[in-house]
């Protein structure tokens, strides 16, 4: 009641009105710094509507991807994870639409988890749902810059009781093509020799996949899941056409060269996983993987106006991998430690054969490589406020075969044992991140450097690998 001088007296009548809902809006921050790298939040952000994982990546600091190639800036190309799970092909990453992913962390400090020769590290976090559904999702792009690709998708999904089972087909095509310009100069036999040659590159390809599995979803104490996936490339042509000029002992000579380079690759791939909750402090992870694929290059190359007019060769190479990984995360006080293994087998083949004439100097040959992996580790990391301390060691054993024309060669052959300290320190507010941290960072020759088979690409010049190649190290 208000009373005034002349004492009239106001009734205020109170009155309630009951809301059906209220929702409180927020911005959650897109980027966040860690002590690691980066977290970027996709779900419910403009991030989340471009589309594909790797438009998702581009808008990421220190990342460049695209369907052929994922570098991070000062750590090349990282090893990519999604969920739990490692990828090996990043052909896989086509199957994530935008929309379909939690967050994307970016590490540029890799702990002794990580293989020694990793430089960083994408972790890919999915959105897991366990409500029943059936859904069934097609997705269609194309894209034109330098060249031209498309890429189809038809996925379907059946959730029920938490489990899910999914499929997926996809088909890729592209188009491309490219001028390329070349100038050698040598000495061979006392004498200089020039080489131009200017020519026209044109490609096109088309592959396609398939992919099944069943995931049991989230619980309060476990998760697994296996996955069968396919690849395969039915056609990727490859056709050059050059002109060419030599210059060989004050002898000139110019002639036109075509090469065609036919290729064809079919990989199968089956990998699980298991996470098991201990306890609100400890957890447990496994997973693996077998992948085996072939691949075959065949090369045509016609050499107009010179000894050779046609030179056939053919490529083969063949691999298996097996790898395991186990490890249990256990809260300790201020931080918390991680120990586990992984082990890996690799077995890599290669044949070379030449129809063609003795003039090449060239001649049928096979190696092959097996490689044996034991890599334990063990890292504690401390929390106080902004601060973090993580400190590590990884033991890797390395046991490296080689095999020519299926006869070991004991020379080339090489057996690696390493321990391999992590150390950092980082300070993180904000976008505001400090860090202090060292590691060793082993780098392997791959196993086409490794090859002894001599490539022909024109008279004037060979390639070939060095199976005396040995790892390297860097302190950083």
């Amino acid at each position: 009641e208000c009373l005034y001088e002349k004492e009239q007296i106001i009734h205020l009548v109170s009155e309630t009105k009951e809301l059906n809902e209220v929702v409180v809006r927020a911005a959650k921050p897109t980027l966040k710094v860690t002590n690691e790298g980066i977290i970027a939040n996709v779900q419910n952000t403009t991030l989340a509507k471009l589309g594909t994982t790797y438009d998702v990546l581009n808008q990421i600091p220190f990342v460049s991807a695209n369907d052929r190639n994922i570098e991070v800036i000062g750590g090349g190309n990282p090893i990519i994870f999604v969920n739990s799970k490692q990828v090996y092909d990043t052909k896989e990453l086509r199957e994530i639409k935008s929309d379909e992913i939690k967050s994307v962390e970016v590490i540029l400090h890799p702990g002794s988890m990580y293989s020694a020769s990793s430089q960083s590290v994408i972790r890919i976090n999915t959105i897991k749902s366990t409500k029943d559904m059936l859904g069934l999702t097609a997705t269609l792009y194309a894209r034109k810059n330098r060249d031209w690709a498309q890429y189809g998708n038809l996925k379907s999904i059946w959730r029920k009781n938490g489990w899910e089972s999914f499929a997926s087909f996809g088909m890729t095509g592209s188009m491309y093509t490219q001028n390329q310009d070349n100038n050698l100069s040598f000495v061979y036999d006392s004498q200089d020799i020039s080489v131009q040659n200017s020519g026209i590159i044109k490609g096109k390809s088309k592959s396609f996949d398939f992919s099944l599995g069943i995931n049991r979803l989230p619980t309060k104490k476990r998760e697994f899941g296996v996955k069968y996936t396919m690849y395969k490339t039915p056609l990727n042509n490859t056709y050059t056409l050059n002109s060419n000029q030599s210059d060989f002992g004050n002898q000139l000579s110019i002639y036109d060269s075509d090469m065609e380079r036919n290729a064809k690759n079919i990989s199968h791939e089956l990998s699980s996983f298991w996470d098991y909750k201990i306890s609100d402090k400890a957890k447990v992870h496994v997973d693996g993987i077998v992948l085996a694929q072939k691949i075959t290059f065949d090369e045509t190359e016609e050499e107009n106006g010179t000894l050779r007019e046609n030179i056939v060769c053919s490529n083969t190479k063949s691999s298996f991998l097996s790898a395991a990984k186990g490890y249990i995360d256990v809260v300790m006080p201020f931080g918390k430690i991680s120990s586990g293994i992984e082990c890996s087998y690799t077995n890599n083949e290669q044949e070379y054969k030449v129809q063609s004439d003795t003039s090449t100097g060239l001649s049928d040959n096979s190696n092959q490589v097996r490689q044996m992996a034991i890599n334990p580790f063990v890292s504690y990391n401390i929390n106080f406020g902004n601060f973090n301390v993580s400190l590590g060691v990884r033991y890797e054993y390395l046991k490296y075969d080689y095999f020519v024309e299926q006869e070991k060669i004991e020379g080339q052959s090489k057996n690696y044992r390493n321990f391999f300290p992590v150390a950092s320190f980082n300070y993180a507010k904000g976008l505001t991140s400090i860090s202090l941290a060292y590691r060793t960072i082993v780098k392997r020759p791959s196993y086409w450097n490794l090859r002894n088979s001599i490539d022909y690409n024109s008279q004037f010049s060979y390639e070939s690998g060095n199976p005396e190649l040995k790892q390297t190290y860097t302190h950083q």
